[in-house]
């Protein structure tokens, strides 16, 4: 400073004069210092220094005015580095940066923005590249909006709107404005920014993953559906069988062979029901584990074996079987349980779904390297959308509750994974529902130089289950509906409960339990959830709605256990669910506590509608809502 005033007077001046050299000459001198304070730290001022003059004009002393810098240097400070990062920011390019005013007009833009939006910077410096041209008619609603949002608060929170690109494609973006001088808010030329994200990539990506959650749920709820099904036919021809051993109880028997072959069947089937609730949770095919014992053997044995499993179903429905084999011996390096099962499976869905008395065709053909096996049959066919997916797990044409004539799904998918490990293919065809369909089975034919494969694991056997049962208290006579479609079940418990003393009728479909209860009037409905005509749950409903047919207890005796169906059972009107097979003492059980509820200043064992009842016995899956 003091070389600066030097310079400016052609004189030295130095010392305290630099301070007031100006001041003395007429003028006032004001610039920054730097303090040192008592305790050695700096501080920048703003000094103004004046002169003081006596009543005669002399100078006879200087004012000197310091103004503490500290904050408005940190502001400057503060602001330089924001500006710098909003700079740095801009010109990084992660998002699109507009600026413009709230008319609309776009007066810069980063390379992001532009890029984003397909137009270049020459056209943007032309001016011709106002918001307008980049809102389609759907999206102008959405700025209007804004503009609104803006001059009321300053700013409009970011929200997703549809541009159009230069090239007039569609630009899914996340738009967010504000105004850059909040003083200036209704003007027609206040100035904006606006923060612009691309969102293509995100809305491809929530598409896809859309599509995939409908994926995964519909297999979801076709693996959901697979279950209840596999529960509920493993578990139906059970439940006859349970009915038959506790009458042979009850009819007693002194000889040793029979109650030992009683004693077997009611062991055995209380393990096959465990067994069945360990195949929900195990599934072979799906996971590999199904090892093949491959020998030579002739296609004429296989379908010898195929046909004698096959034929118990083949004539129930009254079916006329053509067998077509070439003359000469064929042989194939295979597992003959397995391609027997193959065979059979085709077999068995020809037979089911062809109605009585149709025509099945098994044909044995060569092409060339091949044997051809050729199930045909003149049934209800495959839809064409159908046929793509036919050997798919789970796939069912049927859903409905009707299960007299179901499956699980799984059957084709078995046929197919057997068939591929024999290094072989399996195709269907139909020609569309009501003309039939036909598969074809292709296995490589043994040639005598080939070495036999052979893989032959042992056979494990799961632990055996004891029996567990329970002492029923004798219940006077009830009338009792049995309803079920499996008609060996419904005459197994029906005969079970008339030895109990009961009066008991038998209904094999839904309609015919609302005629007969309207008759009759029963006071227990002993009833299956999947039957032919009107579902069980469909059934107890309209029971309930009719209190003029006398408010009946309705059970659910079915194969259907998982939760989803208890808790349909018990929205329904259901007052119990059991699972099959069911255990006959527990049946008895529960008629007997009827009667006890009818005593007075006794415990009543059996609860209101409207609250759950366990009752399930040891080492069994049977069990009531």
């Amino acid at each position: 400073h003091a070389a600066r005033l030097s310079a400016e007077f052609c004189t030295t001046i130095e010392g305290f004069d630099t301070f007031v050299e100006r001041a003395r000459r007429g003028g006032h001198d004001v610039g920054e210092w730097t303090y040192i304070r008592k305790d050695g730290t700096r501080l920048t001022v703003l000094l103004a220094v004046t002169a003081v003059f006596d009543s005669e004009g002399n100078i006879n002393g200087f004012l000197g005015i310091a103004t503490d810098l500290t904050d408005r240097q940190r502001a400057e400070r503060n602001l330089r580095e924001s500006e710098a990062r909003f700079r740095r920011l801009v010109e990084a390019n992660i998002f699109g940066v507009v600026f413009g005013d709230i008319k609309g007009n776009i007066t810069d833009a980063n390379d992001a923005f532009l890029e984003m939006v397909g137009f270049t910077r020459e056209q943007m410096d032309a001016g011709r590249l106002p918001w307008d041209a980049l809102i389609p008619s759907t999206s102008v609603e959405l700025l209007q909006r804004c503009r609104a949002e803006l001059k009321r608060r300053g700013s409009c929170a970011p929200f997703e709107l549809e541009c159009r690109r230069a090239d007039g494609q569609s630009l899914p973006v996340l738009l967010g404005v504000a105004l850059l001088d909040e003083r200036r808010p209704a003007e027609p030329g206040a100035p904006v920014v606006a923060f612009c994200l691309d969102l293509s990539e995100r809305k491809r990506l929530e598409d896809q993953l859309r599509r995939h959650a409908s994926e995964l749920a519909e297999a979801d709820a076709r693996k959901n559906e697979f279950l209840a099904m596999l529960g509920h036919e493993l578990r139906n021809p059970l439940a006859p069988i349970r009915n038959a051993v506790k009458i042979m109880k009850q009819r007693g028997s002194d000889d040793p062979a029979l109650c030992w072959a009683r004693d077997v069947i009611d062991h055995q089937t209380r393990q096959m029901a465990q067994l069945v609730d360990d195949l929900l949770e195990i599934s072979r095919v799906t996971r590999g584990k199904v090892r093949l014992q491959k020998e030579v053997v002739a296609v004429a044995t296989i379908i010898a074996y195929a046909v004698e499993t096959s034929r118990p179903i083949i004539d129930a429905h009254r079916h006329r079987l053509s067998i077509a084999l070439p003359p000469e011996t064929i042989l194939v390096n295979a597992d003959a349980v397995r391609m027997a099962q193959v065979l059979s499976n085709l077999l068995n869905n020809a037979a089911k779904y062809t109605e009585a008395s149709g025509h099945i065709r098994l044909a044995v053909k060569v092409e060339e390297e091949l044997v051809a096996f050729q199930v045909r049959d003149n049934g209800i066919g495959i839809a064409t959308e159908m046929l793509s997916s036919v050997f798919d797990l789970f796939t069912q044409v049927d859903h409905s509750l009707d299960r007299s004539n179901g499956g699980l799904g799984l059957g084709l998918t078995v046929v197919r994974s057997l068939v591929e490990m024999h290094g072989g293919s399996v195709q269907a065809a139909s020609e569309g529902l009501g003309k039939g369909s036909e598969f074809t089975v292709r296995l490589p034919i043994w040639k005598a130089e080939e070495t036999m494969a052979t893989d032959r694991s042992p056979f494990v056997s799961s632990p055996s289950t004891e029996s567990h049962t329970t002492t029923s208290p004798a219940p006077r006579s009830r009338k009792v509906l049995v309803v079920d479609d499996n008609v060996t079940a419904a005459q197994s418990l029906e005969l079970l409960l008339t030895l109990e003393g009961h009066e008991v009728q038998v209904v094999h479909d839904g309609p015919s339990v609302l005629r007969e209860v309207s008759h009759h009037h029963h006071e227990i409905v002993l009833m299956d959830i999947g039957l032919p005509g009107m579902s069980g749950y469909e059934v107890a409903r309209q029971l309930r709605q009719q209190p003029e047919l006398g408010n009946p207890l309705i059970i659910a005796v079915t194969g259907y256990a998982e939760d989803e169906a208890r808790r349909l059972s018990r929205e329904a009107g259901f007052d119990h669910h059991l699972v099959k097979p069911v255990d006959p003492d527990a049946i008895l059980a529960l008629l007997a506590s009827l009667e006890w509820s009818e005593q007075p200043d006794q415990l009543k064992p059996l609860k209101s509608r409207d609250s759950a009842v366990e009752l399930c016995e040891p080492g069994t899956s049977s069990a009531f809502l």
